[in-house]
């Protein structure tokens, strides 16, 4: 996954040819993250750092010369093809560099560009706080100023932010917004997409593990269970009761798997809006079925133990054993699709961060 030049690619099929040379924003934005997290963490070599630059070079010439107008894709020579402004492509991109610049200074590099790093900061945590519309593109998600996106992502981002600079306040609010987050859950049942939380408002079960994923992170602060109150692990266990009743309505009892999108009509009745299987949803409802499991809190599906269902699932399914891949996503059967939900681009990030909060998990233990 990267290129002659030493720049991380994002469009690499499973046989390891090329989708397409165009570099997207948010995905090298990402790619760059999972690369610092994994030198950072010692699961690779620090050769790779070499990598690391070129790609931070590239991105400040490419997309970050104006923070203003942030390009979602170039052509493989520079030229921008797709100049829609996201902020969710800002928000990617800045979490790798903010991994990117915390790795300059701890192997004692030399720090090409902080003063971009810091503006992309500032601009990133003002879309994410105090933006009425938060802008998905590309992808088709409400930009209503609670939408469930918009609040994970600015949980994940002030815990971030949090272990980069050990700043409690971006913990304070971190965890304001975690305990609102999971509040919800609980009083509902459910988080819709839209953040409303009405019956009839669409739901994304890989969505809703992810942000209970962000969430527990906060306010546990990954302590031990020895270091919790009574109160924090009850309040745990009320969590877990909703997030089971979400995911035994979500989960495709003849196939195996999460329904990407689904809500309740207006008798109640279950519908599902998108079918397709995606790696993320179900990886990263591994990482939130663990990091329940590090509380002695253990979720059930379909009346089996959670973990054990979903990790024989992946397995199955989405890992590759010939090359220690991964397959992107399914249809309903699980036979390989390149249509649905996701983009162009062969993701190096869902799989490699949830890799490292597993690894991290159980040496924790």
């Amino acid at each position: 996954m990267i290129s002659k030049n030493g720049i991380i690619l994002n469009c690499v099929k499973e046989d390891g040819s090329l989708l397409t040379k165009n570099r997207y924003s948010w995905s090298i934005g990402r790619g760059l993250y999972s690369l610092c997290y994994s030198i950072e963490q010692k699961l690779i070599s620090k050769n790779y750092v070499s990598v690391m630059d070129s790609t931070y070079k590239y991105c400040l010439k490419r997309f970050l010369s104006n923070l203003n107008n942030i390009p979602y894709s170039v052509s493989y020579d520079g030229k921008t093809i797709d100049n829609n402004k996201s902020d969710f492509t800002s928000y990617f991109i800045c979490i790798g560099f903010l991994k990117a610049n915390y790795l300059y200074n701890k192997l004692d590099l030399k720090n090409i560009n902080l003063d971009v790093t810091e503006k992309l900061i500032s601009k990133t945590l003002i879309n994410l706080m105090y933006k009425k519309k938060f802008n998905h593109y590309p992808l088709d998600l409400p930009s209503y100023s609670k939408s469930l996106s918009k609040k994970m992502c600015l949980i994940n981002f002030l815990w971030e932010l949090y272990l980069v600079y050990n700043n409690k306040d971006y913990l304070k609010i971190a965890k304001t917004e975690a305990n609102s987050m999971l509040n919800n859950l609980v009083k509902y049942n459910l988080i819709t997409e839209n953040g409303l939380n009405k019956k009839n408002d669409i739901f994304c079960p890989g969505h809703i593990s992810e942000a209970v994923w962000f969430s527990i992170e906060v306010i546990t602060e990954n302590k031990d269970i020895k270091h919790l109150t009574k109160n924090k692990i009850l309040f745990l266990s009320k969590v877990a009761n909703s997030f089971e009743k979400v995911l035994n309505i979500s989960w495709d009892k003849e196939n195996g798997g999460l329904f990407h999108n689904l809500k309740f009509d207006k008798n109640g009745d279950l519908l599902i809006l998108n079918s397709i299987k995606t790696w993320w949803s179900a990886v990263e409802l591994f990482v939130a079925l663990s990091y329940f499991a590090k509380y002695k809190i253990y979720i059930q599906i379909n009346n089996n133990c959670g973990l054990s269902v979903v990790y024989q699932y992946l397995n199955k399914f989405y890992f590759s054993k010939k090359n220690f891949d991964w397959i992107q996503k399914y249809n309903i059967t699980h036979t390989k699709s390149d249509e649905g939900v996701g983009l162009p681009v062969r993701d190096f990030f869902h799989y490699p961060r949830a890799a490292i909060r597993l690894n991290n998990l159980l040496n924790n233990i």
